[in-house]
Formats: structure tokens, sequence, C-alpha cells
């Protein structure tokens, strides 16, 4: 009875009345078969070793969890650190912007070396800044200046800077305030004289010359009412001068701006309304007083450019002015001071359209033996449209190049890209393979080469580009008169 395992809870030991025990039963079974497996595995060459655990198991990628853990916890200890510093800093910068004075201000931003329109906007921000409520900032004459040009250029992109908070602007209702105060009238004013004055003393003497620019345009007939002032708008009015201000309704208006030439600004003087394009007599008088209006506030006018406008040739002839091949005159004495002169430009560009609007209408120009035609233009549109878009030989000339209305008329562009080399390319190229009316372009090719060379020589982005003595642009220039002489002489 003793001589054999029992089972803890053997019923034979327990309960003397019981023979046989099924728990010993079971524990004997039990255990033959874990003895038959232990054999098994010896025979079998199996290593007998203690069963681990699954923690045991994966006790490496336990100990990198834990270094992981420690890490992230170190990090955002540092970061913590590292952001009450910053909150620390942060108020403390905000209490020194607070307590700095326009004085220690304007040191700080000089040393940056940025324009005079960023220091503004940094100002204005820093300014901004010291109050929480939008209605207790105040703003600069400078500030309020750049504020109006911007709601004059684009109202769309001042709400939008300013209701997303990109720059601290007014609101609209004190531009519009503002922009009432201006007493914007024809005629040349001195109060804007004298403050041209105080600007152009800010620059040397090279940047104070320039040239004085003036264009004339059709509007619409339109009378307005000035509640404030009880005056009315839209009426002939040519400033100053006695017996211009008439009751007729103004339906051209004249523009005089003054550009100069060692600075990038145009500075626009005066405005003039008038029914009808302006006399050239009353043109002349317009221009004289311009020129001395300027020189007294300290600019150098050394130029006058125009289109081609009857108007505007004969103000010419006022001045003396011929481009006759006989008595060629290009400038008059200075009327502000004797030893220098005014030279006369005509718009390079306004005589390049007149060109191409004299060619549309007559369809041929007779040159030196050859003739240039308008129908190659044309023939060579239609034959190239035929062609896919890949292969097309010049992309670029569209529907309105060759029959532009009158609105389309005044656009630069399409004018000189149909004298433009591309265009000579694919005449060329197109009466070589023997296109049907094509096939004798020499003039035409010849005409659009010659404008196409004068545009480039005298469109120049940089001043490194511009005509020296001795350069390209110039030769172009001078080749381009001599054959223009030429061409006049066999007109003749």
């Amino acid at each position: 009875m003793y001589d054999k395992w029992r089972h803890n809870s053997c019923q034979v030991i327990l309960n003397t009345d019981s023979s046989v025990c099924q728990k010993c039963t079971s524990l004997s079974y039990t255990l033959r078969i874990h003895q038959k497996r232990k054999l098994e595995n010896k025979r079998k060459g199996k290593a007998q070793g203690l069963r681990t655990l699954p923690w045991q198991q994966n006790k490496d990628k336990i100990a990198a969890l834990r270094r992981a853990n420690y890490a992230l916890r170190r990090s955002k200890s540092r970061l913590l650190k590292r952001f009450k510093n910053l909150s620390i800093e942060l108020k403390q910068a905000r209490q020194r912007t607070q307590t700095l004075s326009e004085e220690e201000l304007d040191v700080k931003l000089s040393q940056m070396n940025l324009p005079s329109a960023q220091l503004t906007a940094v100002k204005e921000c820093i300014s901004a800044a010291r109050f929480e409520n939008k209605k207790s900032r105040r703003y600069t004459e400078d500030c309020l200046l750049m504020c109006l040009l911007l709601h004059i250029r684009s109202p769309a992109a001042y709400s939008f800077l300013r209701g997303n908070d990109v720059l601290p602007l007014p609101c609209v209702t004190t531009i519009r305030r503002y922009l009432s105060l201006v007493r914007a009238k024809c005629g040349f004013d001195s109060r804007f004289f004298a403050a041209l004055k105080k600007k152009l003393a800010t620059k040397n003497e090279f940047q104070r010359h320039g040239i004085l620019v003036f264009d004339e345009m059709q509007v619409r007939k339109e009378v307005r009412v000035h509640s404030k002032t009880m005056t009315y708008s839209g009426y002939s009015d040519f400033g100053d001068i006695a017996g211009s201000t008439t009751n007729d309704l103004a339906d051209h208006g004249l523009v005089f701006t003054f550009r100069a030439f060692g600075d990038d600004y145009s500075q626009p003087i005066a405005a003039f309304a008038s029914k009808g394009p302006t006399k050239g007599t009353t043109l002349a008088q317009l221009v004289l007083k311009a020129i001395f209006l300027l020189e007294e506030a300290g600019a150098f006018v050394d130029a006058l450019v125009c289109d081609g406008a009857t108007t505007n040739r004969s103000m010419w002839r006022e001045f003396g002015i011929t481009g006759s091949l006989q008595h060629t005159r290009h400038s008059f004495i200075h009327p502000a001071d004797d030893t220098r002169s005014v030279y006369v430009f005509s718009d390079a560009l306004h005589l390049i359209k007149c060109v191409r609007n004299r060619l549309h209408a007559q369809k041929v120009l007779c040159l030196i033996g050859e003739r240039a035609h308008w129908a190659h233009y044309d023939k060579l549109f239609v034959e190239d449209g035929k062609q896919p878009a890949h292969l097309r030989v010049c992309p670029k000339i569209t529907f309105a190049h060759i029959n532009p209305t009158n609105t389309e008329k005044m656009r630069v562009k399409l004018a000189t890209q149909i004298f433009s080399r591309s265009v000579a390319d694919g005449l060329e190229f197109s009466s070589a393979r023997g296109t049907d009316g094509l096939q004798n372009v020499k003039g035409t090719v010849l005409f659009t080469k010659k404008f196409n060379d004068l545009f480039h020589a005298l469109n120049r982005n940089h001043p490194k580009e511009g005509i020296t003595n001795g350069s390209k642009d110039l030769r172009v220039l001078a080749s381009f008169l001599h054959w223009l002489n030429m061409w006049e002489k066999e007109a003749a």
C-alpha cells in the first residue's frame, strides 16, 4: 500500500472502505505517459530543460522597450523645460517690446538694413502688438499712405490682408475717410510741388534727372456732385489757366508724369480734362509750365516722351521739332536753362503699332525694291493652323494678331509678335516648302526682321543692357535709321 505513488486525495488512504482509487489510477497513467515521453526524447537526442515563461522569452524586447520609454521620459522632460524657458523669454520680450521707445526701435531696425517699406511694416506690427484692442491702434503717416495706395490698387487684396491678419491694417472706413480728404483737382497744384521739392531734396543730382511723359486718352462723359463741397466735376478743366474751364462735358483726359533716370519711381504731377483732344498750342503751354514747376522743385527735365498723335505733332511744331530729311531737329532750348536742351522722343511702341495698323489697312507697303504684304501673315496663320499644336511654326500667332479689333489694336503684344523673328522664319520655311500664296515673301521677311531687331534693341530690362557707344544695339538702331531714310527717299 505504501510502495507506490499515491494521489494527495487518495480514497484508499482517506477512506479505508475503498479498495480502488480512481485518482491514483489517473496519476499512474499520467506518470507513465511522462516517463514514456522522457524516454522518447532521450532516444531522439533532445536536450532536457525547464520550460521558460513567455516574459522570459521576450526579455530582450522588454529591456529595449524600457530603454525607449526612459528616453521618451527624458526627452519630454527636456522639452517641457525648454518650453518653460521659452515662455519666460517670450513674456520678457513682450514686456521689453511694450516698454521699448521709438528711438530704441529705430536704432535696432536701422541695423537690419531693410527697405523703407519693410521697415514701416515691421514698425506697425510691433506697434499693433502693444494693444489688445484693434480700435486702440494708431498709425503713422507713412503707413497710412501705403494703405491708401494698396486700397486704391486692389480693394480685394486689402480686405484679404486685413481679414486674415497678415498685416495690421486700418479698416476700410478709415481709408475712405482719408481718401475723402484728398482735394484732387485738375491743373498744377502748388502744394503738391512743395511736397515734391522736399522729396527731391533727399535725392542726389543723378536721381533727380528724368523725362516728362504725357498721354491723352478718351474717357466717358459723366457729371459727379461732391456733396461735401457742393461742386460738380466732369467738365472741361485745365486748372488755373485763364479761360480754360468751360461748361462743356469732358471726354478726354490728359496726364503728365515725371520719370526719373537714376531712380525707380514715376510721379504723376498733373491731370487735365477737355472736350476733344487738347490743341497743340495749349499742350505746348502746359509742357512749358510743367518743365518750369519741376525745375523749381529740384528736378532736371532732359526730355519729353509722347505718342505720335496729331495734337502731339502739332505741339512739336510749336517747339520747332521736325523729322524731315533736310531739316531734322529733335530738341529745343531748355526754357529754364539756356545751356541745356530738351530732347523730344516719340513712343517707339506706339510707332510700331501705327506701322502695323497701316499695313493691316493698306494690305501692301512698298519698300526699297520690295513689297511687304499683310496677306502673307494671314496665309501663314491659316496654313500653320492646320498643323498639330506641337508642330506649328508660329504657335503664338492667333486670330487677334491677324484680325485685331479696335481695342486689340491698342495692345503692344499683338503688334510686336507679328513683327517677330519666329514669324519671319515661318514665312521662309513655308516659302521653301512651296506653300500656295507664300512663294515670294522676301520683302515681308525683310520688313519683319527689321522691326524685330528694332524692338529688341529698344526693349531692355537691366541697366547693363543699355545702349552705349559701340554697342550692338546702337549699330542696329543706326542701320534701321539708314534703312528708314533710304525708304523715305525711295517713296519721295
